[in-house]
Formats: structure tokens, sequence, C-alpha cells
């Protein structure tokens, strides 16, 4: 029963043409399967996935030794299926290896979403993984909050941002209009869609957006 119900999940047309990136593990967190954004964003192919544990598909840098992207991974995997609720990562730092080009490892952040799978009888049957790639995340600021020309600065810098990522944004909404068919405001709100269920601010989740599209370009040139 329950490998059927994860079957019926990945050939659904809503999984397939998820703008989302998604992998579905089963509950020994065997990958099931992967929707098209996900092979993209994780420069995979189905059959290099499909029956792999995770975490022998995307281990750890074994050069950071500060790594902890698996044991992130797999707590939130067990909280999921334990309270059988969705569980969201705060931006997570988790290299993956380069399969296409040098081999070597290449600094990654994600947001991650994971969600309890069950089955007709209600038991947890697997993991809906859902990751979102964002840029780094930016040093914290000085926590003098008094300094007046410090905060300016800031409200300065934040102000150059909004400006600067208004291109970004408008080729976003480009990218979705011709993907799902839909008007500009329409695509403006699924990125403010996604920018509140991942909590990252809407220039970040455009840029990510436009950074995937790039290479997957880059990918069929090559191909």
């Amino acid at each position: 029963m329950s490998s059927s119900t994860l079957r019926s999940i990945v050939r659904s047309d809503r999984f397939a043409a998820s703008t989302s990136s998604l992998l579905l593990v089963d509950s020994d967190f065997r990958i099931q399967g992967a929707n098209d954004e996900y092979l993209a964003v994780s420069g995979r192919g189905l059959d290099q996935l499909h029956g792999v544990e995770v975490f022998e598909a995307f281990p750890d840098n074994p050069d950071d030794s500060f790594a902890d992207g698996i044991f992130s991974l797999t707590a939130s995997f067990e909280r999921t299926m334990h309270s059988r609720t969705r569980d969201a990562l705060p931006t997570q730092r988790y290299d993956v290896r380069d399969e296409r080009g040098s081999g070597l490892f290449v600094t990654r952040y994600w947001n991650t979403v994971n969600s309890a799978v069950t089955d007709d009888d209600g038991r947890v049957i697997g993991v809906l993984h859902r990751v979102y790639e964002v840029q780094r995340p930016q040093a914290q600021q000085s926590s003098s909050a008094s300094d007046v020309l410090t905060r300016l600065r800031a409200e300065n810098d934040e102000l150059r941002r909004a400006l600067d990522s208004r291109p970004v944004i408008e080729q976003a909404k480009g990218l979705l209009m011709a993907e799902r068919e839909c008007s500009a405001d329409q695509a403006f709100d699924l990125l403010v869609e996604m920018s509140q269920e991942w909590n990252v601010k809407v220039r970040d989740i455009a840029g990510g957006l436009v950074a995937a599209a790039e290479r997957r370009a880059v990918d069929q040139k090559n191909s």
C-alpha cells in the first residue's frame, strides 16, 4: 500500500508540474521520486537518485568540518514523521557535489520545508522534501543599535538592494508567466506566496528562480 501511494504521488500532474523543487522519500529515507525542478537544481538525473538513501546521494562536504546538513535534515525528517506536520528549516548551508563538472563540492544555501506523507489508513509512509535555493545569508549587522550612522547606512543599503532587485523580479515574473501561462499580476502573486511560505524576501526568491533558469539553459546547451 505504501509503495503504491508513493508512486501515485510521483506520477501525479501536480508533483510533476510544481514550480517548487520536490523530492519524495519513503520512511527509510530512500528516494522514491523527484520532479524536474529538483533534478535541475541538484544537478542529478532521476536514475542517479531513485532507490538511493538520500544522505548517500547527498553526503555532507567532507572538506567542511562544520558541515551539519545531514544532522539538520535527519532531525527535520524525524520531527515531520513523528508530529505528522510540516517542518520548516531556517536557511541551511548544504554543499552539493558538482556531478556534471568538476566533481567538487559547491557551496549552496537552501530553505527547506518537509511534510509528512500518509497512506489511506493514516500511517506515515514518507516525507515530501521541498527545497528552494537562496543566496548566501548576509552577515549579522552590528549590535550597536544606538549608532545612527550605522542605521542610516543600513537603510540606504536596503533601499539600494530594493532598487537593484527590480530587474531580477521582472525576469522571474516573465519566467513564471511563460511556465504557468499567467498574467504579470498573477506571476507576482506567486512570488509573494513563495516568499511567505519560505519566509524569504521576494527578491531572493526571484534571484533563485532566475539562477535556476540560467543553469538549465547552460545544461541544455552543453548536453
